[in-house]
């Protein structure tokens, strides 16, 4: 059995089943709270082009990334941090001339 002591990586862990219960009862009162209040929830994909990251607020994460090759040979990462997909969706797919108020609830 030692050989399974340590069955998930540093820094990840699995949430069972009275935790997830939990986690997701408060993600619902959260996710309420949110839309009355008028934010729009939008998701960001677990993975990424390498390429967001690369230069400003993500650029020093790049060391301790998760890399790997996607389908069309582009470096792919798992996202380290959600600001900067965030920051892609706003600058790319909203228009810039109002505020636009969201929020997430996403695994890292």
């Amino acid at each position: 059995m030692d050989k399974f002591r340590k069955q998930v990586p540093d820094g990840v862990e699995d949430c069972l089943p009275a935790e997830c219960y939990i986690k997701k009862e408060i993600e619902s009162a959260l996710r309420s709270r949110f839309v009355l209040s008028g934010y729009d929830e939008i998701e960001t994909p677990t993975y990424e082009y390498l390429d967001v990251f690369q230069s400003g607020v993500g650029a020093y994460m790049q060391e301790n990334m998760i890399k790997f090759v996607g389908p069309s040979g582009r470096i792919l990462v798992l996202r380290p941090d959600l600001t900067v997909p965030i920051a892609r969706v706003a600058a790319t797919k909203f228009s810039k001339d109002g505020i636009k108020r969201l929020f997430y609830i996403q695994n890292s």
